[in-house]
């Protein structure tokens, strides 16, 4: 007799698929969050951890992708908020990010200035162009509504803007 949470179990080849499919724009996602290429293994592990723990709840969920990130992203601000992580120096490596889609490698100091970005911007920009998610979806990973998204987009949207524009002058 088969347990369903056991080895080879349904539940253990679902998560394994969910690993499989989207484990690497995770911790992609979290390495970007976290600026640590270590925590964010961390995150995207507890990440599964969660979403294998509430695994029942999947058939209710319409979009997986969106549910995934919701999760990391809520991990990635638990280890943001912790004590411990204050008093640490938090840098990554560009290079740590191994299948990070777009910016081209001269592109590389747009994706600093993402990084420096605040975590509520960062996370909308993340989403919106690394991810190629709507608004709506965004909305829903972050629980806030579509005009908030937007407003959230255009300020990240000006503060780069700025920065870009601090290049061209230097």
């Amino acid at each position: 007799m088969c347990n369903a949470w056991g080895p080879g179990s349904a539940a253990e080849q679902e998560l394994t698929r969910l690993m499989d499919t989207y484990g690497s724009m995770l911790h992609n996602l979290c390495t970007m969050m976290l600026h640590d290429h270590h925590r964010a293994q961390d995150a995207v592990q507890d990440t599964f951890i969660k979403a294998y723990k509430s695994l029942d709840k999947l058939p209710q969920v319409q979009n997986e992708k969106a549910w995934l990130i919701r999760i990391a992203m809520n991990t990635c601000r638990d280890v943001l908020r912790s004590a411990w992580l204050r008093h640490t120096l938090r840098s990554a490596d560009i290079s740590q990010l191994p299948e990070l889609p777009s910016p081209e490698p001269e592109d590389s100091g747009i994706l600093e200035e993402v990084r420096a970005l605040p975590p509520k911007y960062r996370q909308v920009i993340l989403l919106y162009y690394w991810q190629n998610m709507t608004a709506d979806e965004i909305g829903q990973v972050l629980n806030m509504n579509r005009a908030t998204v937007y407003r959230q987009l255009d300020k990240a949207r000006q503060k780069l803007k700025l920065t870009m524009e601090g290049w061209a002058e230097t």
